[in-house]
């Protein structure tokens, strides 16, 4: 299919407007034709998705560091590692109200620190849904994550796709049974768990599971 192309001015009255989601799939952003008009406060907008979404990222950008949202999901897009890094450093700010994060497929990359980990967990108390997979956390990252992520939590994502050198696995970019013991014994309310590919998970993670 044609890649849509979206003027940035559209979008910026729609929100205006009072919107409150944005769906970006397979579409590109034109860049604003003259220098952009701040945002008025306080807007309606509580979701953006971008998938397949390519081109200008100065609107995204602006929503993203100032708009306290229930819902970002990243998947194929424009946004740099730059980009990522901004919005996490604001969630102290503005992540009280989120309710679903996806930031699937390597999107943290360096940026996935143990300070990182510690903004998103210690910001978004209100996190029902983390998607994380295909990052490779450090040890420090992980233990923090399952030690101290919000009780609220209902689907968590933590696929382990990353390869080191030769094409194998880091372990220690990985699950292990302590983290899993942690994690179910903080968070009950847990409906989905998807820890495919964590190969330091053993059947002692799998009964922790269960039993809890």
């Amino acid at each position: 299919g044609k890649t849509r192309k979206i003027p940035t001015e559209f979008l910026t009255y729609i929100i205006q407007r009072g919107i409150t989601e944005l769906s970006f799939f397979e579409c590109e952003i034109l860049p604003p034709k003259v220098k952009m008009a701040e945002l008025k406060q306080p807007l309606n907008l509580k979701s953006l998705i971008l998938d397949k979404t390519k081109g200008d990222k100065t609107l995204v950008n602006k929503i993203l560091t100032s708009q306290p949202m229930e819902k970002v999901e990243f998947r194929e897009s424009m946004m740099s590692k730059k980009d990522i890094s901004l919005f996490i450093k604001v969630l102290p700010q503005i992540g009280s109200k989120l309710k679903s994060l996806n930031l699937e497929f390597d999107l943290l990359e360096k940026f996935c620190d143990l300070s990182s980990i510690t903004s998103i967990v210690d910001s978004c108390l209100d996190l029902e849904e983390l998607n994380i997979c295909g990052n490779a956390l450090s040890e420090k990252s992980i233990s923090y994550l399952c030690e101290n992520l919000t009780s609220n939590i209902l689907k968590l994502d933590i696929r382990n796709s990353q390869f080191g050198v030769g094409g194998w696995r880091d372990p220690d970019k990985a699950l292990n049974d302590n983290n899993i013991r942690a994690l179910v014994k903080r968070c009950p309310k847990l409906k989905v768990l998807d820890i495919r590919c964590n190969e330091n998970v053993t059947y002692q993670g799998l009964v922790a599971i269960i039993e809890e």
